[in-house]
C-alpha cells in the first residue's frame, strides 16, 4: 500500500499599498478566495512587523548587553571611588601637612583627581587592547555598528575618564576639607 502524504504549499506575499494594513488585507483575502475559495490566508503583517520579529532577538540580546555594560560601569565607579577613598584615608597625615604648609583645597582636589585620572590612563589603554583582541567576538554581537568603530571605542574611554573622575570627587573633597591642626596633632 503506498503511503500518502499531504503535502502543504505555503509562500509568502507582499503587497505594497498605499492604504492600511486592514484595508490591504481585506482586499486581497477577497482577491485570493475569488480566484480559490480553498486558498487559507494566516498570518497577514506588515513588513514593518516582519522587520520586528525577525530582529526581536538581535534586539533582546543588545538590551542584555547594555544592561550588563551599564552595571560593569556602575561597579568600575564604585571600584574607583573605593580605591581612591582608601587611599586618601591612608593619606590624611599627608594632606594634612600639606594644608599646613599652604596647599590650597583646589590644590589637594587636583592632586586625588590626578590619582583618577592616573587611573583612567591605565585602565583606558588596557581596555582598548581587550576591545581589540575580542573584536572578531563582539562582532557577531553588535548591530549596525562596526566592532572598532573608533567613535564608539572613543566615547567609551569619555564615559570611562568622566566617570573614575565623578567617583572622585567625593574623596577629593574629603581630603581637601581635612583640618591641618588635627592633622599634625597625629603626627
Amino acid at each position: 500500500m503506498p503511503i500518502v502524504q499531504d503535502r502543504v504549499l505555503s509562500f509568502v506575499m507582499m503587497v505594497k499599498s498605499s492604504s492600511s494594513a486592514a484595508d490591504s488585507s481585506a482586499a486581497v483575502r477577497g482577491l485570493l478566495a475569488a480566484a480559490d475559495p480553498d486558498i487559507p490566508v494566516t498570518r497577514v503583517m506588515t513588513l514593518q512587523d516582519r522587520i520586528d520579529l525577525a530582529s526581536a532577538g538581535a534586539r533582546f540580546s543588545a538590551t542584555v548587553m547594555s544592561m550588563l555594560a551599564g552595571i560593569a560601569l556602575a561597579l568600575a565607579a564604585v571600584g574607583v571611588y573605593g580605591v581612591l577613598s582608601y587611599t586618601v584615608s591612608q593619606r590624611h597625615r599627608e594632606f594634612g601637612v600639606r594644608a599646613a604648609v599652604g596647599a590650597t583645597r583646589g590644590r589637594l582636589i587636583r592632586m586625588v583627581l590626578g590619582d583618577a585620572l592616573l587611573i583612567s590612563a591605565t585602565a583606558i589603554p588596557a581596555g582598548l587592547a581587550a576591545a581589540a583582541l575580542l573584536r572578531r567576538v563582539v562582532a557577531n554581537l553588535l548591530f549596525e555598528i562596526p566592532a572598532g568603530d573608533p567613535v564608539t571605542l572613543t566615547a567609551v574611554g569619555v564615559v570611562v575618564a568622566a566617570v573614575t573622575v565623578a567617583a572622585a570627587l567625593a574623596p577629593a573633597w574629603r581630603a581637601a576639607a581635612i583640618d591641618p591642626m588635627v592633622a599634625l596633632r597625629d603626627v
